[in-house]
């Protein structure tokens, strides 16, 4: 996604093939695990910006961003509370800077380095 600093009010041919300002937005959800029921289940969510200069958003700037979520979201708060967050489950639109073969590859690494399993990854557009 592009952050475009331009007028409200552009027609697609002033639009089209613009430069802009590279950002990635991400939101977690988390839920509460242990012995709940459905009622009883609670979730929290928390959104993410990273917004580049002079980058490009590609397979690397997403494994950089992938690691930083994950570190932040086991970081901010959550031991607060007594829960550890140890699997995630990511979705993400079809891009091919998500599911080029370097992403795919990283995912052990990334694990470890976080101390999160990235169990299952999903494409939202067919």
């Amino acid at each position: 996604m592009k952050w475009l600093p331009a007028s409200s009010r552009e027609d697609q041919t002033s639009f089209f093939g613009k430069r802009g300002i590279p950002w990635h937005i991400t939101v977690a959800i988390t839920r509460q695990a242990g012995n709940v029921t459905a009622d009883e289940m609670q979730y929290e969510m928390h959104t993410y910006v990273h917004v580049f200069d002079h980058r490009q958003q590609d397979s690397q700037a997403v494994m950089a961003i992938l690691g930083d979520v994950l570190q932040r979201i086991c970081q901010e708060g959550v031991p607060d509370m007594g829960i550890v967050i140890d699997t995630a489950y990511i979705r993400s639109d079809n891009a091919g800077c998500y599911h080029s073969s370097p992403i795919i590859a990283a995912m052990p690494q990334i694990s470890s380095t976080t101390g999160v399993k990235v169990a299952r990854w999903d494409f939202s557009d067919p």
